[in-house]
């Protein structure tokens, strides 16, 4: 190398021959903190220093780690942050920097530049070189002027827990497990030493505990086991340290001790609870701090205050020792500190998290190292000589030996600058975009974001922690990578700001790197979200809006049921009063009806009374009807009987009911009916209701000595009806409530309240229409109207809701207009029997007298278990029933009558006092043949009896026409209609399939029904008189007239086809039935049949 000055002149020539060049290939230079820097190929890097002209070299060092890792540098560079780059050849890009720590760490045996072993215990100093104990690999001895270890083979394989001073050739080094021996300095070979004797070091190192050494005085040291000993060279004595001024209330270990700092009279130690005090001259042990039950101390110094610094699991705590106040450094960058040193320039250093930190006292802020400063990641452990004599700190720890430059410049260098390097939108590069004020417009459906940013600084390998924040965001975000991904903002506008760690822990300030723009989709947009907040609110006030009425009608709906509840409760009372009045009435209207139909009763007078009460009774029954009409109406069975009759008579027939009940009021019953009206069709029994509901109102209201007015006028095709009273009218309020339901006025005298609610149904369910006025003077007339019906003979006018009952039933008008036919009267029940059902022992014994000359036998059972008994011994021709019993009701009575085959035959009539339609259904769905309900009259029972067994015996004719041919019986497949043609459809298919057996008889087919031979001969002769021995017969002739007819078989094989034994008994039999023999039938037969083809 040749250097000219500004002239050109040479000045001074170098190589390797007459100066300190590395080599005198050259291939780069430049100049770098008033150095010139060479880059050689394969000497490494000579520096030149242009002051005094000397060179220093940095080259690549077999087997240390931290030298130049290649001889072969090519360039060199330094970018516009002073930072110094080389080129290898073949090594790479280097980053060259001054670093002020050196982390030493494990290398080959007798290698110069590193440990044994990279996890080291202990330090002792001495004569300029540092003895480091380590965990298995002895001890080993650092020269620090030239960073060259020694490495001791004979002691190679050790725990070395802790070394002190002995002489100039020895040293005392405790090896764990083992104990104390002395090791040669310069041989490095090791002999026991007997400070301890053998049982107390069988007893400590039983204990696992390691024993520490510290020479305190010349010739004495401490002795750190179980507990801390004392041990004088001169007297070779081992003395326990005595404990004083021990808290009770405390635990307070002493094993283990370590030793903190010393001087000539105190020595200070900590345990994992205590910091204690050994006074040296006394050489008596006194705890001086406390930690808190839930605090363990790692480690303590002492800083020039004499204040200690203590690094526990919680953290980092300053324990003044003069006031004993103990204060906790808050910090975020660890929460347990493992080591603490104490730096004569007033830091602590601490090892904390695998890092290593610095604290200041004076500034208190800490400062961070990593390895761009040279500290590698390291667990520290305690150092027992933590400063040197030169004044670098050392700190141990299980990843190497840590050595600090005791001229560590302390400065965080320039604040990083942070630019924005690139942007990448769903995977494309978009920095182009970015406006010159930093604005970038993105559409709101994009995938991913990246923005990557780039650092200008010296330190560029430093390690810091970014952290990103957006505006509208709720927290920010922290990343060691330089970049920042976005995969889901919302629209809008966002501005993107970043910082960095500091060495301290401190933030940078945050610097807007991008304005970022979001557009809102037309979905989103503000005009749509106000409309649809006004869709909103209408939709709510909607909702509202018909919640409040939904709420009224509810509220009305649970007024009305409440109405329609209480009125359900007077009509239930009422109906269940009607039926428990039936029974009774039933006993007055019967006997009293039959007493009036004989002709015995000669007195005219009694005569009229009779009959006067006979009307009274029915007028109970009718409003006992009236009350049952009303639910039935309700219900919505609504049923019209019409009828024509001259409508004036009629009328005047049923006030005439009222004349006795007048009369003794002294209250005049008057007649204004208009000629014009004749004939009329109207429902009469119904209309008998309505008069006599007005009429009796009119006599209730009318005073003594007054009169009531009956009226009837024709106007415009209409029947208009009027009852004027002469009593005390009605009051407004009246008038309007007057034909509601349960209903009365301020002066209503006794009543129930639904007679003129009643009345209005009545009425209104012709077609009508009711009303009522006070007249001019006195008194209050009601009137009604009925329509004229145009077709008066329509069937449409009633109801198809008509039941057997509504057939059988007659109003006693009626019954008394109603005679039995004479076929009717001519059919004789006197051979037939009867079983009365009646709970009632009067009831029952009026019927048993009533129907006695009726029938042959009459039966009587008080309760349906009875019944059924006596219907299953005696098989009675019909059964008459009432419903309501204690023990097994009619309708289970019935039920078991038509479910056995013995007895399902017999016709039942089921007697109540209920009429409404369920209870109707009930009775027919159990099996009932008429449902007649109370009060009924004897003859009206006699009748339905007598048609009952009547149509029994034209049924029986029908199945003995349906047995005797073989061609009406029904397909296989065909369902059987009722019980009877179920058990012919059975008796015939036995019959039928078993035609050839000659074995065929009455024991065979009850055999095969399954029931006794009694049981079977009664049941067939109820259906159709003929035994079973005829029916088996027919069958058998009737099938040999077809084979006759229809097929070539001989007589032989006819005759066993049709189950006889042998040929002849078949032609006696035939020509028996059928007047011919079998062969004079088939020649007839074909003859026919000749003739008939001719």
């Amino acid at each position: 190398m040749i250097c000219y000055d500004v002239n050109g002149q040479e000045i001074a020539r170098y190589s390797t021959q007459n100066s300190d060049l590395c080599n005198d290939i050259i291939l780069d230079m430049l100049i770098y903190k008033d150095e010139l820097w060479i880059a050689t190929d394969g000497g490494g890097i000579a520096r030149l220093n242009l002051a005094d002209r000397t060179f220093r070299t940095i080259e690549q060092q077999s087997g240390n780690n931290n030298s130049l890792p290649s001889n072969s540098i090519k360039s060199l560079y330094v970018d516009h942050s002073q930072n110094l780059w080389a080129g290898t050849i073949r090594n790479g890009l280097l980053n060259i920097r001054e670093v002020y720590m050196h982390t030493f760490q494990d290398v080959p045996l007798n290698n110069l530049y590193g440990l044994s072993n990279k996890i080291t215990l202990c330090l002792y100093e001495e004569d300029g070189f540092m003895y480091i104990g380590t965990d298995g690999g002895g001890i080993n001895r650092l020269n620090q002027t030239e960073n060259i270890f020694k490495h001791y083979p004979s002691c190679s394989k050790e725990k070395v827990v802790s070394i002190a001073g002995y002489n100039s050739e020895e040293l005392i080094a405790s090896f764990y497990g083992k104990g104390l021996y002395f090791f040669n300095k310069r041989t490095g070979l090791c002999r026991p030493c007997n400070f301890i004797s053998p049982n107390l070091r069988e007893q400590i190192n039983s204990m696992g505990i390691a024993i520490n050494i510290y020479q305190f005085s010349p010739g004495k040291y401490y002795i750190l086991a179980e507990q801390v000993y004392i041990y004088d060279l001169k007297t070779a004595r081992l003395t326990p340290v005595q404990m004083t001024q021990i808290r009770k209330d405390t635990d307070t270990p002493i094993s283990n001790l370590k030793v903190i700092a010393s001087n000539d009279s105190i020595t200070y130690l900590y345990g994992v609870k205590n910091i204690f005090c050994l006074n040296n001259r006394t050489q008596t042990l006194s705890p001086i701090y406390y930690s808190d039950f839930n605090i363990t101390i790692n480690c303590v110094c002492c800083d020039s205050q004499g204040d200690f610094w203590i690094a526990t699991n919680r953290g980092l705590l300053r324990y003044n020792r003069h006031n004993k106040s103990a204060e906790k450094i808050e910090t975020s960058l660890f929460s347990e500190a493992r080591t603490t040193v104490y730096d004569p320039t007033d830091r602590i250093w601490i090892g904390a998290r695998n890092m290593l930190f610095a604290y200041s006292i004076s500034d208190k802020r800490f400062t961070i190292f990593d390895e761009n400063d040279g500290a590698l990641a390291n667990e520290y452990m305690y150092t027992n000589v933590p400063i040197s004599q030169s004044g670098d700190i050392y700190q141990c720890g299980v990843n190497g030996l840590l050595r600090i430059c005791k001229n560590y410049p302390f400065k965080d260098g320039n604040i990083p600058t942070i630019k924005l390097m690139d942007i990448e939108l769903n995977g494309a590069t978009i920095t182009n975009q970015v406006s010159a004020t930093g604005k970038l417009t993105i559409p709101y459906h994009y995938t991913s974001l990246i923005i990557k940013l780039i650092r200008n600084e010296e330190d560029v390998f430093r390690r810091r922690i970014y952290r990103f924040h957006i505006s509208g965001l709720a927290r920010d975000i922290e990343s060691y990578a330089p970049s920042l991904a976005l995969y889901s903002l919302s629209p809008g506008h966002y501005e993107v700001s970043v910082s960095c760690s500091n060495r301290d822990g401190s933030w940078t300030e945050m610097a807007l790197i991008l304005n970022l723009e979001i557009p809102t989709p037309w979905w989103q947009s503000p005009y749509l979200k106000l409309a649809l907040i006004i869709l909103f609110i209408i939709i709510c006030i909607g909702y509202v809006t018909y919640y409040n009425r939904k709420k009224e009608r509810k509220l009305q709906w649970e007024l009305k049921e409440h109405k329609q509840n209480m009125n359900e409760e007077k009509i239930r009372f009422l109906i269940n009063m009607s039926h428990e009045l039936r029974t009774p009435l039933m006993l007055i209207y019967a006997p009293l009806k039959r007493l009036l139909n004989k002709e015995a009763i000669t007195d005219n007078k009694l005569k009229e009374q009779l009959e006067s009460i006979c009307r009274q009774v029915r007028r109970m029954k009718n409003l006992i009807e009236m009350v049952l009409d009303v639910r039935r109406i309700e219900m919505g069975q609504k049923v019209l009987h019409l009828s024509t009759c001259t409508f004036n008579n009629w009328l005047e027939e049923i006030a005439g009911s009222f004349t006795n009940e007048y009369a003794n009021k002294n209250v005049r019953l008057l007649y204004n009916f208009d000629n014009r009206i004749t004939e009329w069709t109207f429902d009469t029994s119904k209309c008998e209701m309505i008069v006599s509901n007005l009429l009796a109102n009119a006599l209730k209201f009318t005073p003594e000595g007054n009169s009531v007015t009956l009226t009837t006028q024709k106007e415009k095709g209409n029947i208009r009806i009027s009852v004027t009273d002469e009593g005390i009218g009605l009051d407004e309020e009246d008038i309007k409530q007057l034909f509601v339901r349960f209903y009365q006025g301020k002066d209503s005298k006794e009543g129930s309240g639904i007679g003129l609610s009643y009345v209005k149904v009545l009425v209104e369910l012709q077609g009508g229409k009711i009303e009522a006025y006070n007249n001019e003077k006195t008194g209050a007339t009601f009137c009604f109207e009925l329509p004229e019906r145009e077709d008066k003979k329509n069937p449409s006018e009633q109801s198809v809701n008509i039941s057997l009952n509504d057939v059988l039933r007659f109003s006693d008008r009626e019954r008394q207009e109603q005679k039995p036919s004479q076929e009717e009267e001519n059919f004789d029940t006197r051979n037939y029997s009867i079983l009365i059902v009646e709970d009632n022992i009067e009831l029952s014994n009026f019927l048993k007298e009533a129907l006695k000359e009726h029938f042959q036998k009459v039966y009587t059972a008080n309760n349906g278990e009875d019944a059924f008994n006596i219907a299953t011994q005696k098989l009675p021709d019909i059964i008459v029933s009432d419903i309501m019993m204690q023990q097994g009701d009619g309708l289970e009575l019935c039920q078991q009558i038509k479910r056995q085959e013995k007895t399902c035959f017999i016709p039942v009539v089921l007697l109540t006092a209920r009429t409404d339609m369920e209870s109707t259904a009930s009775g027919y769905k159990s099996g009932a043949d008429i449902y007649l309900t109370k009060p009924f009259e004897v003859d009206e029972l006699i009748v339905i009896v007598r048609n009952l067994l009547k149509n029994r015996k034209i049924l029986q004719k029908h199945y003995r026409n349906y047995v005797s041919s073989i061609s009406s019986y029904p397909n296989i497949e065909e369902e059987p209609s009722n019980a009877d043609e179920r058990f012919l459809f059975k008796l015939n298919n036995i019959i039928i399939e078993n035609l050839s057996n000659n074995q065929l008889d009455v024991d065979f087919i009850a055999d095969k029904m399954g029931m006794s031979r009694t049981t079977l001969y009664n049941r067939v002769k109820a259906v159709n008189y003929v035994g079973i021995n005829d029916c088996i017969n027919n069958f058998r002739i009737e099938k040999a007239l077809q084979m006759l007819r229809e097929t070539d078989c001989n007589m032989l094989e006819i005759s066993e086809a049709v189950g006889f034994s042998s040929q002849r008994y078949f032609s006696t039999f035939f020509k028996k039935m059928v007047g011919c023999t079998p062969s004079k039938y088939r020649e007839e037969n074909q003859k026919q049949e000749l003739e008939a083809g001719s």
